[in-house]
C-alpha cells in the first residue's frame, strides 16, 4: 500500500463540509469531490461560488481547519469535517492593510492585518497570543481607545468589518476588554 501524494486521488468516504466565511456551512457539491487536493479545489470553488467570492483569484484563498491554516497540497480525503467543524475558506475583501494597536491594562502592542473575511479571527489570535494568561478562556471585546464614553463594542467579524468600513482609517487603536 502506498502513501497518498498530492497527485493521487482517493474517494471521499463522507461528505466534505465547507464554509466560505460569511456564509453557512454546506456539503461540498458532488462535482467538486473529484479534486484531489486543496490547490486543485481552489479554482473550482472560485468558479462555483463566484457570486460570493466575486473576482477572487484561487491563489489567494486560504483554507482553515481546526483553527490552523492548511497547506494547499492537503489531500481532501484526509480531512474529517462536519457541518459543525467545516473546512473554512477565507478570502481577501480588498488589498487594504490595517495597523491596529491593542491596549490591555498597562501593556500594548501593534500588528498589521490584511483586509480579509477572517479579520476578527486574526485579531483574536494575536490578542490571545500576546496575553494568554490575562485572557485565558474568557471572551473579549474591543472599543476604540479614547472613545470609551460613546463606545461601540466590537465582538464579531461583522462588527469589526462594519466599524473599519464606516470610519475609513487604516490605523486604529483599540482597548481590549475581558468578559469573564
Amino acid at each position: 500500500m502506498s502513501i497518498p501524494t498530492f497527485t493521487q486521488q482517493l474517494p471521499l468516504q463522507q461528505p466534505l463540509w465547507i464554509q466560505i466565511e460569511g456564509t453557512e456551512a454546506t456539503a461540498l457539491p458532488a462535482e467538486l469531490l473529484s479534486c484531489s487536493n486543496l490547490d486543485r479545489l481552489a479554482p473550482k470553488l472560485c468558479e462555483k461560488y463566484k457570486e460570493v467570492l466575486k473576482n477572487t483569484s484561487p491563489l489567494v484563498l486560504k483554507f482553515i481547519f481546526d483553527n490552523r491554516e492548511l497547506r494547499r497540497d492537503t489531500i481532501l480525503s484526509s480531512l474529517s469535517t462536519t457541518g459543525g467543524t467545516p473546512l473554512v475558506i477565507r478570502y481577501p475583501l480588498s488589498g487594504r492593510k490595517f495597523r491596529f494597536r491593542f491596549h490591555l491594562s498597562r501593556s500594548s502592542f501593534k500588528k498589521d492585518f490584511p483586509h480579509t473575511t477572517g479579520l476578527w479571527c486574526l485579531v483574536n489570535d494575536a490578542i490571545f497570543t500576546k496575553w494568554p494568561n490575562e485572557i485565558q478562556d474568557n471572551m473579549i471585546y474591543l472599543t476604540e481607545s479614547g472613545r470609551e464614553n460613546d463606545k461601540i463594542e466590537i465582538t464579531s467579524d461583522f462588527d469589526l468589518l462594519t466599524y473599519i468600513e464606516e470610519n475609513g482609517k487604516n490605523e486604529i487603536s483599540f482597548s481590549v476588554h475581558i468578559r469573564g
